[in-house]
């Protein structure tokens, strides 16, 4: 059976009452279409977790690797959002960066995100009027005593020196992560931590998980195949 695209997105934000610990509002449009029906993932899910949540203290980029559409955005969000890891950093960010790769937007983005309690110089229209250079020393001056988290979603740049320009601001406290999703692999060992780290290489869903998948499209009330026994003779067939 061929892979289902599981790019359910939307955006869950909130705080996790952890007191400067800050959500992520700023991300591409993309990603807030439907409340996400994670299937599929629960072991890459915790792999990264351990990954993300362990005892190395230095800066690690965790590469997420697939084609289009197999799951890699909700994969990084269901990490991003899980309870533990909200806990574990500082601060959070995501930013999708697509295939324009433009330095300036993302690095707004993040600088956003990481600010997201402090007045808004987007609101101030001071923040559009900043250059890269600006930015960028605002966002390392926010990051400089922060363990944190940013996502850096769709990937497709594979030239190196655009990719250590885009995350020279990222200077954080030890244990501080990246993660970065793409189809590309020439991309992931650009940008994938110089160390035994793994990547993370996503896979198609097998028969099951395509039936409950398209049974949730069919059925957003839809949540297992123990509770509706029925429905997996139907789609089967």
């Amino acid at each position: 059976m061929q892979g289902i695209d599981l790019k359910l997105g939307s955006e869950r934000s909130g705080g996790s009452g952890n007191g400067n610990r800050k959500d992520v509002t700023s991300v591409s449009k993309t990603h807030l279409l439907k409340e996400d029906f994670e299937i599929g993932i629960d072991e890459k899910k915790k792999e990264i977790i351990n990954m993300v949540c362990g005892n190395n203290k230095d800066l690690l980029v965790i590469p997420i690797i697939g084609m289009g559409g197999i799951g890699k955005t909700t994969l990084a969000k269901s990490v991003y959002y899980d309870t533990q890891v909200k806990e574990h950093f500082d601060v959070r960010a995501m930013a999708c960066v697509s295939k324009e790769f433009d330095k300036l937007e993302v690095t707004r983005k993040i600088y956003s995100d990481v600010t997201n309690n402090q007045p808004s110089l987007k609101q101030l229209g001071i923040l559009p009027l900043m250059n890269l250079d600006i930015l960028q020393s605002k966002l390392e001056t926010e990051l400089a005593n922060k363990k944190f988290l940013i996502v850096l979603d769709d990937v497709w740049n594979e030239n190196r020196r655009d990719w250590l320009n885009l995350i020279c601001p990222f200077k954080g406290q030890p244990g501080s992560r990246i993660i970065v999703t793409t189809r590309n692999e020439d991309v992931a060992k650009i940008v994938g931590s110089h160390c035994e780290l793994p990547f993370v290489h996503m896979e198609l869903l097998n028969d099951e998980d395509c039936l409950k998948l398209m049974l949730h499209h069919a059925d957003p009330a839809f949540i297992s195949f123990h509770d509706n026994p029925a429905f997996k003779d139907v789609a089967t067939e």
